[in-house]
């Protein structure tokens, strides 16, 4: 991802900004979520929008030569609307199929997302103007695991997943 340090004024790229950034690392986590996000009443499978599309974050899971941020997206049709939109559209995608159990695997479906242990926790903290502990003890990303594995180069993630699949 590419941004502008407000500061310099240069650009700049950042590859991990998922991970490094703290609003973005807390919204990975799902701990600044609404509460109503957690119970969304849109999240089913039974959608009002005539498409829903989203990342395929487990995209890697069908596909092992395809990094998950190589920005692969999902796209459901909910709607003959959508089914039409989707048609007219094809022609300018590169398209794969898969199950509808693959998809509901990788997107809210259920209309159910537990919230992290730590919400109450961290949402105190910030409410007491505690940033810089609510920062270090909840988004701190070099003490979580992804921020490791996401460095390793793409072909030492694909034999670790590999053996992992393996094992199960």
């Amino acid at each position: 991802m590419e941004y502008q340090d407000l500061s310099t004024g240069k650009f700049q790229t950042k590859r991990d900004i998922y991970m490094t950034f703290p609003y973005y690392y807390a919204y990975q986590d799902r701990i600044t979520c609404r509460k109503i996000c957690y119970s969304c009443p849109y999240a089913t499978e039974n959608r009002v929008g005539d498409i829903t599309i989203g990342d395929f974050h487990r995209v890697n899971h069908y596909e092992p030569d395809i990094d998950r941020f190589s920005c692969v997206s999902m796209f459901v049709c909910n709607t003959k609307n959508g089914e039409d939109f989707f048609k007219s559209m094809q022609q300018h995608l590169i398209i794969k199929e898969y199950d509808w159990d693959v998809i509901k695997m990788n997107n809210r479906f259920s209309g159910i997302e537990t919230p992290p242990a730590y919400r109450i926790d961290y949402l105190s903290l910030v409410a007491n103007n505690q940033m810089e502990k609510a920062y270090k003890k909840y988004l701190n990303y070099k003490m979580d695991w992804r921020y490791y594995y996401y460095h390793l180069p793409g072909f030492l993630r694909r034999i670790g997943n590999k053996i992992l699949r393996r094992a199960k």
